[in-house]
């Protein structure tokens, strides 16, 4: 094993045991005096030109320093107290290089994120103020005009831009002595039309809003002693890897005070109202890329500062107008909305129905809007109504005389079968959960499970045999049980009375037990001894002793018939005396073993479904 791979394998290792070494135990106590040379010896291994040496070693830091308390020991304890300052070099001097790499740049990004939370006052302090500057130098350094128009992007500026986007989502209050270096660089910036760029500066645009606007926890230590008591009192290194009752943590957290209010509303005053002022007057004349970035941003700001709008049902918003001017608040956003009459769906369906001539933009703009993302799709939300008036408005629309339009309808289309095909799927094996005897099944439901049998996707005729076999044990008419002497079965056998009873024991085989044995069973020759037959399903019966008396259930189960068969079963006789549709459940039973393309394995499930149904029919 060569020396890098040693490395790695030696920090996994570490990384595994972290809480053993950390704790101080009667089983192992020395395990503390290892920590800090351990710290000092691993800095080495965050090295940018070895990503898998640089992960191990941040997962071990990371591991060791959820566990620890930092705290400057060094009055308590006669050691050396440099390790704050070497650790703040090399974490700079990482950071503040240039990553081309994506793998490098979510491993950097990731550990800013640690020292955001961790000390947002030390790591703004250190890393703020170069990460500005080096934007502010590629800036001066490039044409303006270049940078604006430039779809390829400036890979250096791009490794500051996600790093300031991690820098801005520190607290609130610790952002405040930095507001002109953070509007500086959002003013620079925040029209670039490379895609990596403005999507990282919308990042940079919610976790701003977000640590100005928003309640969060600020203390993430999980220790509930006070780490600023004189160490004669609490020395912290003694809490190191302890566990936490999470009920006595005093979690403290972070309110937006004035200031940081009147910041994030000038913030959007600044840079959202131009965005929309931009889509009115321009909208139709920019270029697409253009039109995509002002809207990213547009929807940023909506997110960051969401928590500050008011609930759509309060009066403040009620009679609105589309507008693009700011209502005049202090410390309250308040967004343009329409009212609640224009509906989108409403308006969509509207120019969908339109027979007149309408603009082809239009069209696929709101085919877009109805084909959403991953995280939202309008054609399948809301209610039936909706889908109602959406959904045929789509499949009669006379517009779709492009290949683009129809292109998107088809998306639509497929998107749509995908998420209803999801539906179906978790819904009935949801069903299948529910059936149970304390649970009532309705005829629908049972019909449902029927027409699955022979649905053509493999998946719902699986979960249909599954709930169909259920539904039947379910259905099954109870068994009898009846109680009797020991005395009174064994005469039904002719089998001799036992010479010990109730409280006598006298554990083992003997005469009297072995006629619930397989070696003394005698197969019945008749209905009625099949019947008066006794089947214990206790298997310690007569073990140690017999009880007075037994309980068993009679060898003869109910049937139904045509005067007594449930609704609920009638379904089922119906479908299943019927040739055609058992012929066409047994041919997809065939075709789903084809598809597998292995050997025909005998199914338990389809083989109970038919034979519960046997047993049950009249």
């Amino acid at each position: 094993m060569i020396e890098p791979h040693r490395f790695t394998s030696i920090m996994t290792c570490l990384t595994h045991i972290a809480r053993q070494i950390v704790q101080q135990t009667s089983a192992y106590s020395q395990g503390q005096i290892y920590v800090l040379p351990l710290l000092m010896s691993v800095l080495p291994g965050i090295d940018l030109n070895d990503l898998e040496k640089t992960s191990v070693t941040l997962e071990f830091l990371d591991t060791i320093l959820m566990l620890i308390t930092c705290v400057d020991c060094s009055s308590a304890v006669n050691i050396r107290n440099d390790l704050t300052e070497k650790i703040r070099e090399k974490v700079i001097d990482f950071v503040s290089g240039v990553c081309l790499s994506s793998r490098a740049r979510d491993i950097a990004s990731g550990l800013v994120q640690a020292l955001v939370k961790g000390n947002p006052v030390e790591t703004l302090k250190y890393l703020m103020p170069r990460t500005c500057e080096s934007i502010e130098n590629i800036l001066n350094h490039s044409e303006s005009t270049i940078l604006l128009t430039d779809y390829k992007g400036d890979i250096e500026l791009t490794w500051y831009l996600i790093l300031f986007a991690e820098l801005v989502h520190a607290r609130g209050d610790a952002l405040m002595i930095y507001k002109p270096m953070i509007m500086s660089v959002f003013r620079q910036c925040i029209h670039f039309i490379n895609k990596n760029s403005y999507e990282t500066i919308a990042h940079a645009v919610e976790h701003l809003l977000e640590s100005l606007t928003h309640v969060y926890p600020i203390d993430y230590r999980l220790t509930v002693e006070n780490i600023d008591e004189p160490f004669v009192d609490f020395l912290p290194i003694r809490a190191w890897g302890q566990y936490v009752d999470f009920d006595k943590l005093q979690v403290q957290f972070h309110i937006p005070n004035d200031d940081e209010i009147d910041f994030a509303c000038e913030f959007v005053n600044t840079f959202m109202y131009p965005e929309l002022t931009l889509l009115n007057e321009k909208g139709l004349k920019i270029s697409n890329d253009e039109r995509l970035r002002s809207l990213t941003i547009i929807q940023s700001i909506a997110v960051g500062c969401f928590r500050m709008i008011p609930r759509i049902e309060s009066e403040q918003i009620q009679n609105l107008i589309p507008s693009v001017v700011p209502y005049e608040s202090k410390y309250q956003i308040q967004f343009p909305i329409y009212s609640q009459e224009l509906i989108i769906v409403d308006r969509i369906v509207e120019l969908f129905n339109t027979q007149d001539e309408v603009d082809h933009d239009q069209i696929k703009g709101c085919l877009y809007i109805l084909l959403g993302d991953d995280s939202f799709f309008l054609p399948t939300k809301y209610s039936w109504t909706m889908k109602e008036k959406l959904w045929p408005s789509i499949a009669r629309m006379a517009h779709a005389n492009k290949i683009s339009t129809q292109n998107l309808i088809d998306d639509i289309h497929e998107k749509i079968c995908e998420e209803t095909w999801g539906q179906q799927k978790i819904t009935i094996s949801f069903l299948c959960l529910l059936l149970q005897k304390f649970v009532p099944i309705s005829s629908s439901c049972l019909e449902t499970f029927v027409e699955f049998l022979v649905h053509d996707n493999i998946e719902l005729r699986r979960y249909a045999t599954i709930g169909i076999t259920a539904f039947c044990r379910l259905q099954k008419p109870s068994r009898l049980y009846v109680e009797k002497s020991l005395e009174e079965i064994l005469h039904n056998m002719d089998k001799p009375l036992p010479a010990m009873m109730n409280d006598e024991y006298c554990p083992g085989d003997r005469d009297d037990n072995l006629w619930v044995t397989i070696d003394d069973y005698k197969p019945p020759k008749t209905q009625i001894e099949w019947e008066q037959t006794c089947f214990l399903d206790k298997s310690f019966h007569g073990y140690y002793t017999w009880p007075k008396m037994i309980k068993y259930a009679v060898n003869k189960q109910e049937r139904y018939t045509l005067n007594n068969i449930p609704d609920n079963v009638t379904i089922l006789y119906d479908r299943f005396i019927d040739k055609n549709f058992v012929e066409r459940v047994i041919q997809f039973m065939i075709l789903d073993e084809d598809e597998d393309g292995s050997e025909i394995n005998f199914d338990k499930t389809q083989f109970v479904m038919f034979k519960v149904n046997e047993i049950t029919a009249i």
